[in-house]
């Protein structure tokens, strides 16, 4: 994923962003869980295997992400959509 944000921000602003979140967690090189399809299915973090800073663009990233998109993708957002709507009905 490349994402351009709108300030300058170095790297460890972001890792420590995502080390405050508890829908990411940091995996990857040098570290015991490698981030593949595979290795994360089941699971509702987001998982982080690599943050690199654009060297053509102060403010831009790249980032490798993987996640089970059953889990954190359709059953998580249906599950959310039906908070939502119960949360309006009680409103009403």
């Amino acid at each position: 994923i490349y994402v351009r944000l709108g300030e300058e921000r170095t790297l460890a602003d972001l890792e420590r962003l995502f080390d405050e979140s508890p829908s990411f967690k940091k995996c990857g090189p040098g570290l015991a869980c490698p981030v593949s399809s595979l290795t994360v299915a089941g699971k509702d973090e987001i998982y982080i295997g690599q943050i690199k800073k654009d060297p053509a663009d102060d403010h831009a990233f790249w980032f490798w992400l993987v996640g089970d998109n059953l889990t954190r993708g359709s059953a998580l957002n249906a599950y959310e959509i039906a908070r939502k709507v119960i949360a309006l009905r009680r409103a009403e």
